[in-house]
């Protein structure tokens, strides 16, 4: 049997639909988008008041005023004393002496965290400042697949006596656990 060169195109095109499917209904691929979104995303939601999500304390306008501050500062202890707050020896308080009020690690996410790889390389990695739309369209991704997860208690009566906390990420639709974990933080053999 000879299989043509559009049809060895078609089979694998079908097949990357198929696979591409298949993902969307897998629960841990689900979970594993959920989880990355967090890392991606974590910075931004804490710092806007339109996502409901801790204390935000921009509106969108700062928001966006804060992004092209950073696009416009590529250093970044420049960038930190235009956003950050200043430290009071006498109070031992931090001071707000700007709009934003960014505490150190806030801004550090926003402007990018600069590490070394294991080759020595010099990189950038950002865990915030993404831009507005991206925030927003990843909030609500992130509300609608967390309300397809559960996290429960799984301890039993021997990780009652030896202290430790379990618990299990479970699919709701499903009833699949998903992930399990365990806290020894207290545990008597560790």
């Amino acid at each position: 049997m000879k299989i043509t060169k559009a049809q060895l195109k078609q089979i694998i095109k079908e097949e990357v639909e198929r696979a591409m499917r298949d993902d969307d209904q897998d629960p841990l691929a689900k979970y594993e988008r959920l989880i990355e979104l967090n890392k991606t995303y974590n910075t931004d939601w804490h710092l806007l008041k339109s996502i409901p999500l801790g204390r935000g304390r921009l509106d969108d306008e700062q928001y966006e005023r804060l992004l092209a501050l950073k696009a416009s500062m590529p250093n970044y202890s420049e960038f930190s004393s235009a956003v950050g707050t200043d430290y009071d020896r006498s109070t031992g308080r931090h001071v707000y002496n700007n709009e934003f009020g960014l505490s150190a690690d806030q801004a550090r996410s926003i402007h990018g965290m600069p590490q070394m790889d294991s080759e020595g390389r010099r990189s950038v990695r950002n865990t915030g400042g993404n831009p507005l739309a991206d925030v927003k369209s990843a909030w609500e991704e992130y509300t609608e697949l967390s309300q397809q997860f559960e996290t429960v208690n799984a301890s039993d009566e021997s990780d009652a006596r030896y202290g430790r906390r379990r618990e299990n990420v479970i699919y709701i639709p499903t009833g699949e656990v998903i992930k399990s974990s365990t806290n020894r933080r207290g545990s008597l053999g560790s």
